[in-house]
């Protein structure tokens, strides 16, 4: 808030005396961008750090300490006011910041309105103007402030610094003005080596995320080169080479952070998201991102009394994938047989051709449901934790480590600033009439996550409550389910109109990082989780295989999705002349350049009537179908792929692979689970962040690939391996 008092200088008029100055705004800016960039306090992190989205730096606006009154000409010109004028500058200036210091910034608006009409020659009114019209909510009045106070004040440095910071703000809606702003920021911060290095942080990220790497890693450079171990420089460095797919200097870059800053778990972290996009099958990756969860929960504040508990000596973090807890039961067991527990694509051993990878091996994993009493359940993670503990589902780590982070850092802001009364940010609800099933999680929103994640963990966990003569209970979603056509209509197949009236709760979580906080707290939750005891191969132990959902839990799912589609229409026959092509037309990364090439080519191939697209927007339903009647699906690797899991068992999977190939084995999980062939096309790959491209070079061999994947000949199609791999 607004804290600091202004001292007279010598010379400086009596009347001046009172005046108060905002001091640097810290929470105000709240807000989260498309690409989930949080911003709580002090300190900016990225909720998605495992993915390597370079977080925006510090972005609290500054305001001057004092008034700084610029010698003679600008008091001089004060004093040609009239002494009623003078008068009436001082009480309103005075006004203002009272209203500001008590929360009405309406009231601080009008009278700053006032002040900069009676004498526009303070740079500092006009900056508490735009702090308050932040503030109220008015981002582009408060823009439009501080863009006339750059013009008025060419050579001042705060008002061309806040108005970068409130340019970047919203991460996208404002960059390309965010830039002049920010470069005439650093031109005015001469001799201020500390505002110099902020400003390079804030170029850096905001060329980073339009995509210009070379020209932010210079600014990332020069910040380091006046603050060598600032973990915020550091931390949006390592993730800024990540995103240009630097894996290599990113990793580098992180371990120097780790090593400059052991405590700040975001370097670690880096260090294991690095490794996660660079090495094939890397096991340590995963185990690096525990350690580092374990270090982070070690570091979080207990909130006492949110549930009962007896007394225990700080947090502790549990992960439900690989620690059972006494009270988990096993829904399924893995077979004894190794030949009964173990899966592959397809039915020969050989349906990889043209990858130097071996065929993989898939394991049934042990499945429990676990009992839990008097936990919270929070955030858009659906973290689970009580007084003493923290628990995470394993392929929830990386979202869940945002959320944690976010939840440090509020903690520490509320310790050291005068938070909002809890009555008034804190929204409870009890459950604690029946057994509650939680599906919040992260990315659910997402269809590969929704299909292979949400829907077997729902389906698992309604097939404990029959077996265990549970009738009455509910289930946790997140609101994005009750209203998003294609999460909705798989849910009431699922569980009908009667089943989502009756048992579905829409959760209408709050973001950990913003001060509103909802959350339920549940006297008897139920978790679905698995883990594998005995492993085919590292794929089932990299930070890819968190995505493997139980072969049963996709074969339940099947089933009564094939049942509910039965009921309401007939599902189509399989057709073994028909080639579905998966666009990313409507994604928003790993789009097909080319595209248009590519599916003229495949009509050539196969003929238009035997050629359907497949662009996400359809129902649930029309999807199911799509897939179903496929012989051979083809596509980019993405979420759209994920329905490959309705397609026939000995249909065909061509993927244009993650590079380095089949660095993600997701989809050759689902095909394995289903019993479907899966093929690569390594020549026609991308890095996980890059566009994949078609031209003139890779159409004709991909068109010959997939010739031989409509009917899986996968020994023909291996001849022109030599020629194809790349």
């Amino acid at each position: 808030g607004y804290q600091r008092r202004v001292r007279g200088r010598a010379g400086s008029m009596p009347m001046l005396l009172p005046l108060c100055m905002l001091t640097a705004l810290g929470p105000a800016l709240s807000s989260r961008g498309p690409l989930h960039a949080i911003r709580r306090g002090d300190a900016v992190y990225s909720t998605d750090l495992g993915y390597g989205v370079a977080a925006m730096p510090t972005n609290k606006l500054q305001f001057p300490a004092q008034p700084q009154d610029s010698g003679a000409k600008k008091t001089a010109a004060l004093y040609q006011l009239s002494h009623e004028q003078q008068e009436r500058f001082t009480r309103s200036f005075q006004q203002a910041v009272e209203a500001g210091n008590s929360g009405n910034y309406a009231g601080a608006i009008n009278m700053y309105n006032v002040v900069n009409k009676i004498f526009p020659g303070y740079y500092e009114s006009h900056t508490n103007l735009a702090v308050c019209l932040e503030r109220s909510g008015r981002d582009a009045e408060a823009e439009s402030v501080l863009t006339r106070a750059v013009i008025l004040f060419p050579g001042e440095y705060l008002p061309a610094d806040n108005l970068c910071t409130l340019q970047i703000k919203s991460l996208h809606e404002s960059m390309t003005n965010a830039l002049p702003s920010c470069l005439l920021a650093l031109r005015n911060a001469n001799n201020m080596p500390e505002a110099q290095c902020a400003l390079h942080l804030k170029l850096a990220s905001l060329l980073t995320e339009t995509g210009h790497y070379d020209q932010s890693h210079v600014h990332f450079n020069a910040a380091l080169a006046l603050q060598p171990s600032n973990g915020d420089v550091l931390h949006n460095f390592a993730c800024s080479l990540t995103r240009a797919s630097r894996l290599v200097e990113a990793g580098a870059v992180a371990q120097q952070a780790h090593r400059l800053n052991p405590t700040d778990v975001r370097h670690l972290w880096n260090r294991a998201s690095a490794r996660l996009y660079s090495v094939r099958h890397d096991v340590k990756a995963p185990e690096t991102m525990y350690q580092a969860l374990q270090l982070f929960v070690s570091q979080l504040p207990v909130e006492k009394n949110l549930t009962p508990h007896p007394p225990c000596k700080g947090l502790k973090f549990k992960r439900l994938m690989s620690e059972f807890p006494p009270s988990s039961k096993v829904l399924y067991s893995p077979s004894p047989i190794r030949s009964e527990r173990e899966y592959q694509c397809g039915s020969s051993a050989s349906s990889f051709p043209c990858g130097d990878h071996a065929p993989l091996l898939f394991t049934d994993p042990e499945i429990r449901v676990s009992r839990l009493k008097n936990k919270v359940i929070e955030g858009e993670g659906g973290l689970i934790s009580d007084d003493c503990e923290v628990w995470s589902l394993h392929h929830n780590h990386s979202q869940n480590f945002g959320d944690l982070l976010i939840r440090l850092q509020r903690s520490k802001h509320e310790q050291s600033t005068q938070a909002l009364p809890q009555a008034d940010n804190l929204e409870v609800h009890k459950l604690d009439e029946v057994p509650v099933m939680s599906l919040i999680q992260h990315d659910l929103r997402n269809h590969f996550h929704w299909i292979l994640e949400a829907l077997p963990r729902a389906i698992l966990g309604m097939k404990y409550f029959a077996n265990q003569g549970i009738t009455d209970y509910q289930i946790i979603f997140p609101w994005e389910a009750g209203i998003s056509g294609v999460l909705r209509q798989s849910l009431e197949l699922l569980l009908g109109e009667d089943g989502l009236t009756s048992r579905a709760i829409f959760y209408p979580h709050q973001s950990l990082a913003t001060f509103q906080r909802s959350l339920y707290v549940v006297s008897e939750l139920y978790v679905v989780h698995w883990k594998r005891e005995l492993v085919a191969g590292p794929h089932e132990l990299d930070g890819w295989s968190i995505y493997h959902a139980p072969r049963k839990g996709i074969q339940l799912l099947r089933d009564a999705i094939f049942e509910a589609v039965e009921v309401e229409d007939q599902l189509p026959l399989h057709d073994p002349t028909r080639v579905l092509y998966v666009s990313r037309a409507l994604a928003t990364t790993r789009k097909v350049q080319g595209e248009r090439l590519l599916i003229e080519g495949l009509k050539r191939l196969v003929g238009p009537q035997n050629l359907e697209v497949h662009y996400g927007n359809e129902s649930f339903v029309d999807q199911v179908k799509m897939f179903h009647s496929a012989q051979l699906v083809i596509g980019a690797h993405g979420s759209g792929m994920a329905n490959i899991v309705w397609c026939n068992p000995s249909s065909v999977v061509l993927e244009l692979p993650i590079l380095p190939d089949l660095l993600s084995s997701g989809l050759a999980h689902i095909a394995a689970a289903v019993g479907l062939h899966f093929w690569t096309a390594p020549k026609v790959g991308a890095l996980y962040f890059q566009d994949y491209k078609i031209h003139a070079s890779n159409l004709g061999p991909l068109l010959e690939l997939t010739q031989w994947a409509r009917t899986n000949d996968f020994h023909n199609a291996s001849k022109g391996c030599s020629s194809q791999s790349s």
